[in-house]
C-alpha cells in the first residue's frame, strides 16, 4: 500500500472517532475523574503510534522531511482531527498541500 492511502486509512480512522465516538469517550473521561492523566495516555499512544509510522516510511525513503518525525507526526494528526471536524479541507487537498 502507498503511503497516502496509509494516510488515508489513518485519516479515516480519525474522523470516524471523532464523528462517531469523540464524545462517548469524553463522558467516560470525565466521570470517572482524574480526567486530565487518562486523557493523556491514550493521547500519547496515538501520537507515538504515529512518530513509528513515520520513522518506518522514513526508512523506506517514502517520506523526506526536515523534522523530527514526532513532530511531523503531531502535525498530521492534528490535521487529521481539525478536518474531521470543521469539513473545509479535504483528505486530497491536505495530501497535495503536506507535500511529505
Amino acid at each position: 500500500m502507498d503511503l497516502k492511502n496509509k494516510l488515508l486509512e489513518i485519516y479515516l480512522s480519525v474522523y470516524e472517532f471523532v464523528n462517531n465516538y469523540h464524545p462517548i469517550f469524553n463522558e467516560i473521561i470525565f466521570s470517572e475523574g482524574n480526567a486530565v492523566n487518562k486523557n493523556h495516555e491514550i493521547v500519547d499512544t496515538i501520537y507515538e503510534n504515529m512518530k513509528k509510522f513515520i520513522e518506518a516510511e522514513i526508512l523506506k525513503g517514502n517520506i523526506k522531511v526536515s523534522i523530527p518525525p514526532d513532530k511531523i507526526g503531531y502535525m498530521i494528526i492534528q490535521n487529521f482531527i481539525y478536518m474531521s471536524r470543521d469539513k473545509i479541507l479535504t483528505f486530497d487537498e491536505f495530501y497535495t498541500s503536506f507535500n511529505i
